[in-house]
């Protein structure tokens, strides 16, 4: 009896498995696009909502971004 085309194939299961799953993970779902807001203080006032710790506090500004993070999901307000 000749068993090799039997174990040929029990071979490559887990090899066709694995490509099969490869392929599977392109039809997942993506995540939704997430939108962020990058805004000015209004006047120029600091705005505290929580007490402030010590005599510390932080500004940022103004923000520049490089051309090349410059995408649709970051929205920029003057």
């Amino acid at each position: 009896m000749n068993h090799e085309p039997v174990l040929h194939l029990r071979s490559c299961l887990p090899v066709a498995l694995l490509a099969l799953a490869l392929l599977l993970t392109g039809c997942a779902r993506t995540a939704p696009i997430a939108y962020y807001q990058l805004s000015s203080n209004a006047g120029g006032k600091t705005v505290i909502d929580r007490p402030a710790i010590g005599d510390r506090i932080i500004g940022i500004g103004p923000i520049r971004l490089p051309e090349r993070l410059e995408r649709p999901q970051i929205i920029t307000g003057t």
